[in-house]
């Protein structure tokens, strides 16, 4: 049987765009069945991941330079278009005789010689329009409304102004430059100030770096960077983290120290959960929303592999990924458990020393990982995801007893979500006191650290 015909990126970005919806699932998801399809997945992944990222700019861009109808085109041909801008001002190295030329092409499949026209009149009205595809941030040749910036520090310099004014209107200029929903820009600068607000908005839309924690019980951080090295991963030993920054574009799981258990994957920020709460060997913890279990994991090798870790989640298929991490990993002090069976498993320990609450919640930590977060968030913060976690609170106090410790974690940095929840606990509840608690803003890399999310811990106790 012949094998059957590669797909080039953009048709597979193209495919996964069009079946994508905010409000339901994962993008991820989608691309990870739709990469088989293609030899370029790193492409295939920067496109797709990009495209949603900068959705609110490529559209505005669009409506304002080539003047095009969004409502008078049809769907598969606007995300051709937003593909064709995407490239033309976010992959500088691309050239443009071969973005221009792949829309085209991909509009012809789909539509007809006149569609391919269209494509190719919009994307050329637009490409005049661009003075220089990569100039550095600090470049003063430039007026600021002219210049799209980049996270990594660069920009896409246009021949004439065209974004709102960075010193007059900074919460329109942030809310339209980095493709973010007005209202949660508008509260980062309320709460932090204009400079931070703005560093978190430019770390929101940064590609994020993957970050491999050594497997303490079978290799340490050194020795694991040594290994990868040899394995031809470009990669990057962070002394201050004790982990390695990966630079490659080919799955993980086809590693041999991967599927030798060395090493498991977590941004920094999660990681630094586990830092923050600091079990002892022996202690007893339940994870109660435990996937993929990078928590677990950190939690499991701080108490060298000894002690009892419950770790639960309300997915079945969730919960089987945490599984299948312990497994490779080969480490002994974690079970998994339903959340069926989670009450009667909590009731027979003898002791708990800690409960871990990693609460759904808005994502406004790690809009880069999951860009689509920001859509679902386009008309505000949903009070219903502010009051499952208060139920989920609830739930988790129901099952500790005097003397037991509960992390409450997010991977969010609205207050609304964490100091007020707490809060709120606390005066509802006075046999609680909080210990201490901590949030970490996204960051892009710089030469003292890596970059990484943000979220939120609290670490609570029952008298």
């Amino acid at each position: 049987m012949s094998a059957l015909p590669r797909l080039s990126a953009r048709a597979v970005a193209l495919e996964v765009l069009g079946r994508y919806d905010a409000r339901h699932g994962d993008a991820g998801e989608l691309l990870h069945s739709a990469l088989e399809k293609t030899d370029r997945t790193g492409q295939a992944t920067d496109l797709v991941y990009g495209v949603i990222r900068n959705m609110l700019l490529l559209d505005w861009l669009l409506a304002q330079i080539a003047q095009v109808n969004r409502h008078k085109v049809k769907p598969a041909v606007w995300n051709i278009l937003r593909l064709g801008v995407y490239e033309l001002i976010f992959a500088p190295k691309t050239a443009e005789y071969a973005i221009l030329n792949e829309a085209v092409n991909l509009a012809r499949r789909r539509g007809s010689r006149k569609t391919a026209g269209f494509v190719n009149a919009v994307l050329r009205q637009l490409q005049r329009q661009i003075a220089d595809r990569n100039v550095r941030m600090e470049d003063q040749r430039y007026d600021d409304r002219s210049v799209i910036l980049r996270a990594d520090g660069s920009g896409c310099a246009f021949r004439s102004p065209l974004l709102p004014s960075p010193q007059r209107c900074p919460d329109e200029y942030l809310h339209l430059v980095w493709s973010l929903p007005r209202w949660l820009v508008q509260q980062w600068v309320q709460t932090w100030g204009l400079d931070v607000a703005a560093r978190i908005c430019r770390a929101c839309n940064r590609h994020p770096s993957v970050i491999a924690w050594p497997n303490t019980q079978r290799i340490e951080a050194e020795e694991l960077a040594e290994r990868l090295a040899a394995e031809g991963v470009a990669c990057r030993f962070w002394p201050e983290l004790r982990a390695v920054q990966l630079h490659c574009s080919g799955p993980l799981n086809a590693l041999n120290a991967f599927g030798e258990g060395l090493f498991y994957v977590q941004d920094p920020a999660a990681q630094a959960a586990a830092v923050f709460l600091d079990p002892k060997s022996g202690d007893t913890v339940v994870d109660m929303c435990a996937a993929p279990g990078g928590k677990s994991i950190a939690c499991a090798l701080k108490m060298k592999d000894t002690g009892r870790i419950l770790a639960s989640d309300i997915s079945p298929a969730r919960l089987e990924q945490v599984n299948e991490n312990v497994r490779r990993l080969g480490l002994s002090c974690i079970r998994c458990v339903s959340k069926e069976d989670l009450e009667k498993a909590v009731r027979s320990l003898k002791r708990i020393d800690t409960l871990i609450l990693d609460v759904p919640c808005s994502n406004t930590g790690v809009l880069a990982r999951r860009p689509e977060a920001r859509h679902r968030l386009a008309k505000g913060l949903p009070l219903a995801l502010v009051t499952r976690q208060q139920e989920l609170l609830a739930y988790a106090k129901s099952l500790l007893r005097p003397g037991s410790a509960l992390l409450y974690s997010t991977c969010s940095i609205l207050p609304q979500e964490n100091t007020l929840q707490i809060q709120d606990m606390l005066k509802r509840h006075p046999d609680w006191v909080l210990l201490k608690e901590k949030i970490v803003l996204p960051s892009t890399e710089n030469a003292e650290n890596c970059d990484h999310d943000g979220g939120y811990t609290a670490l609570l106790q029952i008298r």
